[in-house]
């Protein structure tokens, strides 16, 4: 399961910044449309926090075998400073480590149901 993570480590150093101290406690889904997206109905794209997600899938009768975060270095600041190859790396050693921090936009959940 991917799950836009609503508390990536961006949106924790804005909300520090604003002062917003409870920014990371609150568990409800940010909307993130456009007002025009909304007034049209398009899809909802929804940001999520990860420790809801991964509350819900345990009381769903779930195992979280994994938690990865990933797209960690997508800022265009990094991809004009930072070698390709070395951000590739740093990706691909760094996802498993970062999704305990819940540090990235998207997580990746790998989870199983539990059998009979």
């Amino acid at each position: 399961m991917e799950v836009a993570n609503k508390i990536h480590v961006l949106a924790r150093i804005r909300a520090f910044l604003k002062g917003d101290w409870s920014f990371s406690q609150n568990l409800k889904p940010v909307d993130r449309r456009s007002q025009k997206s909304i007034d049209e109905e398009k899809i909802t794209f929804m940001d999520h926090h990860p420790k809801k997600v991964l509350s819900d899938l345990k009381d769903s009768g779930f195992s979280v075998l994994e938690v990865y975060s990933v797209s960690n270095f997508r800022s265009q600041f990094l991809k004009k400073v930072v070698p390709e190859k070395i951000l590739l790396f740093l990706e691909e050693k760094l996802q498993k480590p970062f999704g305990f921090l819940l540090f990235g936009p998207s997580i990746f959940i790998l989870a199983k149901k539990a059998c009979g």
